[in-house]
């Protein structure tokens, strides 16, 4: 297998509490070369065109790239597609985020979850480590809480955690999945179909290293470059740096309609939901909240 990939799908049967793992096919690798084109040719090969959408018969995708768990910018973003409850079509969707390099760092290139758990479920991944949880206890519950539960459950701070909330479990048609607090796999009906399948989330930690690569050096250098050509960008520093995606909506608006957002409120807005100061740094009582006492130690006293 090439640099760049595992080689390995995990599949997991939430209907039989049974997972298996299949070789990646070297030939998908070459003519599709990951995310979407995986997802695409998986599904028109393993997807019945008929299904409904919320039956157990349809497939939940999360799917890496081959840059994801290298050092190179925006590499971190996580693919899902499934086939969309609310347009009856193929839906490709992607949230940023690290939960896509702990995936790969767990040693697989994608996931794939079928069928349909018979009570509330969550499932843990670490390496060859494929948990079924039960998930009654949060059942009804916000991601916010989802996450802090599921850590504190399974003793692993560092993991990243995919989730839906209460619309997912009440198949809302156009429900997200949540990837942290920060991070949404939105459109199309993706927490929906992980509602569907009484699935309410998926822990994910890799301990393993940094992706292997063919050239260390060269792609060290291609990085470096790419950076500063991002960071050379005004609308990069200037806007995507401090707001992420509601830095288009001017340009969706259209030019000479006049700004949507008031950018400067809407920073504070989510400072202040966060629990952050007016620089954007975590304040005290919010990390002691998260249970990072010693870190908050160590930057107020």
């Amino acid at each position: 297998m090439y640099n760049g990939y595992t080689g390995k799908i995990l599949n997991v049967d939430m209907t039989n509490s049974r997972r298996w793992v299949e070789k990646l096919n070297e030939n998908w690798v070459r003519n599709y070369i990951g995310g979407e084109g995986f997802g695409a040719i998986y599904l028109a090969k393993n997807l019945h065109s008929n299904i409904d959408p919320l039956s157990e018969e349809n497939k939940l995708l999360f799917i890496c790239g081959p840059l994801t768990g290298t050092k190179a910018p925006c590499s971190g973003r996580t693919v899902v597609m499934f086939k969309s409850p609310l347009t009856g079509t193929i839906c490709a969707v992607n949230a940023g985020g690290t939960w896509a390099p702990q995936l790969r760092r767990s040693g697989y290139d994608m996931l794939v979850i079928h069928g349909r758990a018979k009570t509330p479920t969550f499932l843990s991944v670490s390496d060859e480590n494929i948990l079924f949880h039960s998930a009654e206890k949060i059942w009804g519950k916000d991601t916010l809480i989802t996450e802090e539960s599921i850590r504190k459950e399974i003793n692993a701070l560092l993991t990243e955690i995919a989730s839906i909330g209460i619309a997912g479990e009440k198949l809302v048609r156009f429900a997200a999945i949540m990837m942290g607090n920060d991070h949404a796999a939105e459109r199309g009906g993706g927490g929906t179909v992980m509602g569907s399948k009484n699935l309410k989330a998926i822990a994910v930690y890799g301990p393993a290293a940094q992706t292997p690569l063919h050239n260390a050096d060269r792609f060290g250098i291609a990085v470096k470059k790419a950076i500063q050509e991002l960071y050379d960008e005004p609308f990069v520093r200037e806007e995507m740096m401090k707001f992420g995606t509601p830095s288009f909506f001017d340009a969706m608006n259209g030019p000479g309609k006049g700004q949507v957002v008031d950018q400067g409120r809407l920073l504070n807005l989510i400072y202040t939901a966060k629990g952050w100061d007016e620089q954007g740094i975590p304040t005290k009582g919010k990390l002691e909240e998260q249970g990072l006492t010693q870190i908050a130690s160590k930057m107020f006293n």
